[in-house]
Formats: C-alpha cells, structure tokens, sequence
C-alpha cells in the first residue's frame, strides 16, 4: 500500500476527495493518507 502525504492550502475539498477516494473509490486498498500539512491553523 502507498502512502499519500497532502499538501493543502485552501478549504480543504480536495483533501476530503483525496481520502474518500482512498476509502472507497479508485485508490481503495492501494494507498492510504498518512500525512497532511497545511498552511492554515487548525
């Protein structure tokens, strides 16, 4: 399984497509995100 680090600078849509494709869409079972580094405080 690959691991997918997300860079993100807006509101966060396309991290939120990027994990729920990697839990049900094309990339389920072949990566996974494990790291997500955004320029925006939590």
């Amino acid at each position: 399984m690959k691991k997918i680090a997300v860079l993100t600078s807006g509101n966060g849509s396309n991290l939120q497509a990027n994990i729920d494709s990697t839990k049900s869409g094309i990339l389920k079972r072949l990566a996974e995100v494990v790291l997500v580094i955004s320029k925006r405080r939590c």
